[in-house]
């Protein structure tokens, strides 16, 4: 008995040994910080703590963060790269990411029988994710797997075409497997490998190299036409594209499609070759034009789905268009019925918007807005019932029934109730119909959506521990996940952190643009000023001042010409942050007396482009806007416009110039002119619409340098 009590009494005291050693050690704290404290090693090239760091936040973090710990230590610890994501696996067995990295891994390792095994397991799962499909088919090419060529070929001539195809083919031909393969399958491989190389050329946008790929993989055009009609969607759309944009024999080729078109069986590829018949007849012009007309037809009869049923409608409509003014009012007044999505036909309404009011169909105009305004969006919709009642009330068109100012009324304030679609005709609205700033505003005391999602936390974690490269990289792939109430919240924190970075004013623009330009919030003053933000303060104000320039009027600028990005360059040459030409700038310089100059400089870019617009206001008799619209296309075209236009108020000789980028660009300044005077300046809209249109003071333009000269 007293051994037998000895012994119980020693294993007492080594469970409270233990028990005091565990006691005093330190306890991991439950934090998701610990991601975040890597990410900032790893930028400091402290890998090994960011490692230790990584490894606790797998342990200690919410699953959402201990998922992203996981992620990045298998891409920086590749030794444990597998034995960490099968812990991963564990957790989040359905995740595509953790899945796919593994596969990853694997292959990086030289494990290609576990991949495979392991991709068959996850076969329903993953089936139609690109990054699995690639890696399952570089195991099966390294393995001599039997179920290589068919689903090979399956992936390449049925799914769309991706970056994954490019990289697995980039792998591919770098291994012995892909010589091996082109040998012993030479006879069918050739004919194949040039529908591959054609899909590479079009993605890459090399349509000739494209086009001549795919006319060389049959010797005539009974053989081409097999081959066409026996393509699926997904190719044909590739092909499509190559033979449009790569053939100089627009007409033959198109008699090709319309035969491949018969020849297929399947409506949906049926549908997409007589489209792309349509769509190089329509390229070729003229007469051909009726051709390119009954083929769209044809391909919006035989269309599957309603996508490519609208898109067949718009091509026809277009198409119509292009042959007369005529033939496109009754393809509207005909087909408007017909189409689903109403948004897709509103940059068509509007061509024709300017081609009836450049003709002057004010009638017309009208007549085709009440025959077809229930099928309109509603942006078209407040655009064409702004235009008529225009119309009616200057007396250039007659309304259709009733008291004309009644009509008129009834027609603004129809137009009011639709106008949160279209932010350029709200502001002209609100003028019109003299609405408050309350009325034009949604109140900020409207509370705003809030999710309270992981992907919002791993946001506001990222800009908290200023990781700002990071966070610009998340945002961009997660802002959907993100609640308008925290995207204002991050892009004011973000506007703060890197006010004194100028390199990321242009990035700062376009995050608050792709999270909040569409939210049905986008009217609330907090979520305008993210979207209209002022970068560049004082320079702004300095040179407004030099110049006599309203400062929301260089905003209105600079935004649009630049989205605050003062090293960028246009396809026409245009540079920095006023975009100036080189000409231009030259001659400026010349005026100014300044000799050397750099227009990716931001100080001299802003003064350069503030003195030319000054000038083209002086010499434009004081029309701010009419200045504006010469700053993009030049004074002598806006000056002869509006001799030809003389009779037409501002917002109505808007309407009617004739190239589209210059019209669509006066629209856009007078938004931004208006939004920046209201949201900083506490000016009415109906003050800086006066000031663009008719009133703004004579500029009398010093040089620097002499402004303080008695």
């Amino acid at each position: 008995m007293t051994k037998q009590r000895n012994i119980i009494l020693l294993f007492s005291l080594i469970f409270s040994l233990l028990f005091l050693v565990g006691s005093c050690s330190p306890k991991e704290e439950k934090t998701d910080s610990y991601y975040f404290s890597a990410l900032q090693k790893i930028e400091t090239g402290e890998k090994e703590e960011a490692v230790s760091l990584l490894e606790k936040g797998i342990r200690n973090s919410s699953p959402a963060v201990s998922r992203l710990c996981s992620l990045f230590l298998s891409e920086i610890n590749k030794k444990k790269a597998i034995e960490i994501i099968e812990n991963a696996l564990k957790q989040f067995p359905d995740d595509n990411a953790v899945n796919c990295r593994y596969m990853a891994v694997l292959y990086e390792a030289g494990k290609y029988d576990a991949l495979i095994d392991f991709s068959e397991k996850k076969k329903e799962l993953l089936n139609n994710d690109n990054e699995y499909i690639k890696y399952r088919l570089l195991a099966f090419a390294k393995t001599g797997d039997d179920r290589f060529p068919e689903e090979f070929i399956n992936w390449f001539t049925e799914a769309k075409f991706t970056s994954y195809h490019r990289e697995f083919l980039d792998d591919w031909h770098k291994d012995s497997s892909y010589i091996e393969y082109t040998y012993y399958n030479e006879d069918t491989f050739n004919d194949f490998e040039k529908v591959i190389n054609a899909r590479l050329y079009v993605n890459a946008g090399n349509y000739s190299k494209a086009y001549k790929e795919i006319c060389s993989a049959r010797e005539t055009k009974e053989e081409l036409i097999d081959l066409l009609s026996g393509f699926s969607v997904n190719v044909l759309s590739d092909v499509g594209k190559a033979f449009l944009y790569g053939t100089s024999d627009k007409v033959t080729d198109a008699v090709l499609f319309s035969k491949a078109g018969v020849q297929a069986e399947q409506n949906d590829r049926k549908q997409i070759l007589f489209f792309y018949a349509g769509r190089m007849l329509d390229k070729a012009g003229g007469a051909y034009r009726n051709t390119a007309l009954e083929n769209f037809r044809t391909s919006y009869s035989l269309a599957v789905d309603t996508a490519s049923r609208d898109n067949a409608l718009w091509y026809y409509l277009e198409t119509a268009r292009h042959l007369s003014l005529e033939k496109a009012v009754d393809a509207l007044n005909e087909l408007a019925p017909s189409w689903t999505d109403a948004t897709y036909f509103e940059d068509f309404l509007d061509d024709l918007s300017e081609e009836l009011l450049y003709s002057k169909e004010n009638d017309l105009y009208c007549k085709i807005f009440e025959r077809n305004k229930f099928y309109f969006s509603k942006a078209s919709y407040t655009k064409y019932a702004y235009i008529t009642a225009r119309l009616i009330e200057e007396d250039m068109a007659q309304p259709p029934s009733g008291a004309k100012q009644v009509y008129v009324d009834s027609l603004l304030e129809s137009a009011w109730e639709t106008s949160e679609a279209n932010l350029y005709y709200r502001i002209l609205l609100a003028d019109k119909l003299k609405k408050s700033e309350q009325d034009f505003y949604i109140s900020d005391r409207i509370t705003l959506k809030e999710k309270d999602s992981d992907e919002e936390k791993i946001a506001t974690a990222l800009m908290e521990n200023t990781l700002y490269p990071h966070f610009y990289t998340y945002y961009k792939n997660e802002w959907k996940k993100i609640s308008e109430s925290s995207a204002v919240e991050l892009i004011n924190l973000l506007k703060q952190a890197e006010k004194d970075n100028k390199d990321k004013y242009a990035d700062i623009l376009r995050l608050a643009s792709t999270g909040l330009s569409d939210s049905e919030f986008k009217y609330r003053k907090d979520i305008l000023k993210s979207l209209y933000p002022r970068f560049f303060e004082e320079k702004i104000a300095e040179k407004s001042e030099d110049y006599k320039l309203p400062e929301y009027f260089l905003y209105a600028l600079i935004r649009s010409e630049s989205y605050f990005d003062d090293d960028v360059y246009s396809s026409a040459g245009a540079i920095g942050l006023c975009q100036l030409m080189e000409q231009t700038a030259a001659d400026v310089a010349k005026k100014l007396k300044v000799e050397e100059y750099d227009l990716l400089d931001a100080d001299t870019n802003m003064t350069f482009g503030a003195y030319y617009l000054s000038e083209l206001i002086r010499r434009l008799d004081n029309n701010s806007l009419n200045a504006f619209l010469s700053y993009n296309c030049g004074i002598t075209r806006v000056r002869k416009w509006k001799e030809d236009f003389n009779y037409l108020p501002g917002d109505l000789f808007m309407e009617v110039i004739p190239i589209e980028e210059t019209r669509e660009y006066g629209k856009k300044i007078l938004t931004a002119a208006c939004l920046y005077g209201n949201l900083y300046y506490e000016k009415p809209f109906s003050e800086i619409l006066d000031e663009l249109f008719f009133r703004f003071a004579q500029i009398e333009i010093t040089p620097p340098g002499e402004a303080d000269k008695g």
